[in-house]
């Protein structure tokens, strides 16, 4: 395991201290890489990255917070929150017919609010199967979180027995 440097999150819950003011620069992916780095090997960083609520959380639910006092009543309504992962029997993905399939909300949580926008953008959630002869080495590249075309999601609840992670493709 590398050192880590001073005022560097040496683990999730600082982590997230760190990553709560920023959103829109690559301030937040720089923390991440440095963070992950630090844990060591690929088989560390998945055990970490895997926690329960590291990157895959209970759903949030509207009624839920609102009844809890988190939001005022005059919040707008919603179903759906940036990052939400859905499921639909059937979906077109540039044309192609797919079936099956996992989606990631892309769209900005502001934007899901009704009668804001006709349409989200989903990001197409793709299982890589333990007997995938490059499922190590995928793995360890997105434990890095080096790419951003894809990031690492880890199993999903219900997800079938053989899948050893869950990868989410961009669009672009």
């Amino acid at each position: 395991m590398s050192t880590v440097a001073p005022n560097e999150p040496e683990n999730l819950v600082e982590l997230e201290v760190h990553l709560q003011t920023l959103s829109h620069d690559d301030q937040a992916l720089k923390i991440i890489q440095n963070f992950a780095m630090n844990l060591g090997k690929t088989s560390q960083r998945q055990r970490v990255f895997n926690k329960k609520g590291a990157i895959v959380r209970e759903p949030i639910i509207y009624q839920d917070i609102l009844a809890q006092g988190m939001i005022p009543p005059d919040e707008d309504p919603f179903t759906l929150l940036q990052g939400d992962i859905v499921s639909t029997d059937t979906a077109y993905f540039f044309g192609e017919r797919i079936t099956g399939i996992k989606f990631a909300v892309a769209t900005s949580t502001c934007d899901l609010i009704p009668k804001r926008r006709q349409y989200a953008s989903l990001l197409r959630v793709q299982p890589i199967k333990a007997d995938d002869p490059n499922a190590k080495q995928i793995l360890g590249e997105l434990l890095k979180f080096i790419s951003t075309q894809r990031m690492y999601l880890p199993p999903l609840p219900n997800d079938p027995s053989d899948i050893s992670e869950t990868l989410w493709y961009s669009m672009g």
